[in-house]
C-alpha cells in the first residue's frame, strides 16, 4: 500500500481501484487478489536518483491531485490522466502495462515575452495574428490542441 495517506481513491473497474497518495505513488489495487496490486511505474527512479546523487523521492513526480480514467479502448492507448501538485502538465498512463505514458499534455505558453509582444502590437495598432489551436490542419484532427507558436515538424 501507500507509505503516506492517499489523496484520491476511485474504482477503475468492478474489481480494481486506483489510488494516489502523498508518498508520490500512483497505485492499482485488486479487490480479488492482493498479488495483482502494484504501483504504476514512473520509470527507473533508483537509477535516475543514483545518477543525480539525490534520493529516489526527489526524482518522482509530485503528489497526484486528481486523476481520471476510462476503461474503453484501454489496449489501444494511454487511458489514465493525472494532474500533479505544482505542475501545470497532465501526465498519461497506460493502465494495461502499469507505466507512465509517453505523452505529457502541457498548456500553451503564457510567458511574459508573448504577453509583451501582444501588448506592443496592440499599441502600434496592428491586429494580432490569431491562430486557432482547435482548427483542423495538416497532421491534426478536430479538437487536438496544439501550440500555435511551435514550428511545424518536417518529415
Amino acid at each position: 500500500g501507500h507509505s503516506a495517506p492517499p489523496t484520491k481513491v476511485r474504482y477503475y473497474s468492478q474489481h480494481t481501484i486506483l489510488s494516489a497518495g502523498l508518498d508520490r505513488s500512483f497505485r492499482m489495487f485488486s479487490t480479488i487478489q492482493d498479488q495483482q496490486s502494484r504501483e504504476l511505474s514512473q520509470g527507473h527512479m533508483a537509477k535516475k536518483a543514483k545518477h543525480l546523487h539525490v534520493q529516489e523521492q526527489q526524482v518522482k513526480l509530485p503528489p497526484v491531485l486528481d486523476f481520471s480514467a476510462a476503461t474503453l479502448r484501454e489496449n489501444d492507448w494511454a487511458n489514465v490522466l493525472t494532474c500533479h501538485h505544482d505542475d501545470p502538465a497532465a501526465y498519461t498512463w497506460l493502465y494495461k502495462n502499469a507505466v507512465l505514458g509517453k505523452h505529457v499534455l502541457r498548456p500553451p505558453a503564457l510567458d511574459k515575452a508573448a504577453r509583451t509582444r501582444e501588448y506592443e502590437e496592440k499599441e502600434r495598432g496592428e491586429k494580432p495574428i490569431y491562430k486557432n489551436p482547435m482548427k483542423r490542419g495538416a497532421n491534426r484532427v478536430p479538437g487536438q490542441v496544439v501550440d500555435p507558436e511551435a514550428a511545424p515538424r518536417r518529415k
